[in-house]
């Protein structure tokens, strides 16, 4: 088993010698490279998305699989109901979600809330084969506009 370390050597010396710069130099790139490879990407758009994050295979521990991510836009909720946005994953009948998360603001702006949120105000955030489902218990959240993020592995 390989062992990557994200966290780079800051000592880094050079040689009189070119021949051994050349490979200094190219394995510190290399290194450069792996780690900054295996660091989690801070990108989140509305389409999916490699997020360098790396997950064991339940199969074969030694086979790694990528995740990916996925932000879905609400531009309304339904007020005592359900609303659904396509989520266009296609067949996710294999698919391991690993994060499901979201954020609602009133039409304002002046109020912001987690999702999936407790009672008393229950806001449920579901995935189905085609949509992605937020629903709200009361009208608590009449006006609200969302934005969920999707986090999965593909098996």
């Amino acid at each position: 088993m390989t062992f990557i370390t994200p966290l780079l050597n800051t000592n880094i010396y050079l040689s009189d010698d070119k021949e051994t710069n050349n490979i200094y130099l190219t394995n510190l790139l290399k290194t450069f490279v792996l780690a900054i490879n295996t660091k989690e990407s801070g990108i989140y758009e509305i389409d999916e998305f490699n997020i360098s994050e790396n997950w064991f295979n339940l199969n074969s521990y030694s086979q790694k699989r990528p995740a990916y991510r996925k932000v879905i836009l609400f531009p309304s909720l339904t007020a005592a109901g359900v609303t659904s946005i396509p989520h266009g994953l296609g067949d996710i009948s294999g698919f391991t979600f690993t994060k499901i998360s979201g954020t609602a603001k009133n039409a304002a702006g002046t109020l912001h809330v987690p999702l999936p949120q407790g009672t008393p105000d229950d806001v449920m955030i579901t995935i189905d084969a085609n949509n992605v489902n937020i629903t709200c218990a009361t009208a608590t959240y009449n006006n609200f506009s969302a934005q969920v993020i999707l986090e999965y592995l593909k098996d």
